[in-house]
């Protein structure tokens, strides 16, 4: 409308008349359709274009070189809005179907949630997946950003050695962990965005203790009784009891030791299993992530 303005690379621009945004019938269907607004002298035009924006940190707004972006739309089959969106800060604010402006939403740019759905326009699934801004403009923002993330460590998840291309964090399965940054609380204290970390436990024993020793009798002597020399040389044998008499036997006292013990070896093992699960878990509700883009 006239009077309204708008900030572009840090100057505010009049608009001098009701200004409607051109271009739409030359955009072909099935695309992703921007609002750009170019500026000539003091004079501001807006048009539709298919060449996505980035976000200028500097300029803290969606441009493509000295050219700001404020939405888009998705031009669908037919060749009428699929759903649009709008720019705000760095902020995408979603609408739903239609030019119905029910259900707009907000969500930045490599922003996760939960869903109980796996596909929201505006959002992709968090399933470890490559994706490329050359096949699917819409991802060019969360590329970019991963690929900033990740530089040039090609260990890094989300690295992948095509320039147009990034891999997505993997979130199934698997639940969400801060970053240690040298918080020390992380046994992986350096462990990058995305990284995974398999289940584990603390490491620890159990203590089993099966030392023993027999108990003390007090001082005494054992009996033992031979037979004389004519039953043969070295030849002996324990009376069977008390009662036992044996012709021609003689006895004699074993040396006494005093009061003592005599220890029982034992012998070591585990505790055996509490539980007959693959892995540690705590109770859980199954959701997908997703991550806006």
């Amino acid at each position: 409308a006239a009077g309204s303005k708008v900030e572009i690379g840090g100057a505010l621009y009049e608009f001098s008349g009701a200004e409607s945004i051109t271009d739409f019938g030359g955009i072909g269907a099935e695309n992703d359709t921007f609002i750009k607004l170019t500026v000539a002298g003091t004079a501001v035009s807006a048009a539709w274009t298919t060449t996505p924006p980035t976000w200028s940190e500097s300029k803290q707004g969606w441009y493509d070189s000295l050219v700001r972006y404020i939405g888009g739309c998705y031009k669908d089959a037919d060749g009428d809005y699929a759903y649009k969106w709008l720019y705000q800060g760095r902020r995408l604010l979603h609408a739903g179907t239609g030019e119905d402006p029910t259900g707009w939403r907000f969500g930045d740019v490599g922003f996760v949630e939960a869903s109980v759905v796996k596909s929201r326009p505006g959002w992709i699934w968090a399933n470890g997946a490559t994706i490329s801004k050359t096949t699917n403009s819409e991802y060019t923002n969360l590329v970019d950003m991963l690929k900033g993330e990740a530089a040039a460590d090609g260990a890094h998840p989300y690295f992948h050695a095509d320039a147009d291309k990034a891999v997505l964090p993997d979130l199934r399965g698997a639940s969400i962990r801060g970053i240690d940054d040298a918080a020390n609380r992380d046994k992986d204290d350096e462990r990058k965005s995305g990284d995974y970390q398999a289940d584990d436990n603390k490491a620890h024993v159990h203590t089993i203790n099966h030392g023993h020793t027999t108990t003390g009798a007090g001082a005494h002597t054992h009996t033992i009784n031979f037979r004389d020399a004519a039953a043969g040389p070295g030849t002996a044998r324990f009376r069977a009891d008390e009662t036992d008499t044996v012709a021609d036997a003689s006895t004699s006292d074993m040396d006494n030791p005093g009061n003592h013990t005599h220890p029982v070896v034992s012998h070591t093992g585990n505790s055996g299993s509490t539980g007959d699960a693959d892995e540690v878990t705590i109770k859980n509700v199954a959701l997908y992530v997703l991550i806006k883009y």
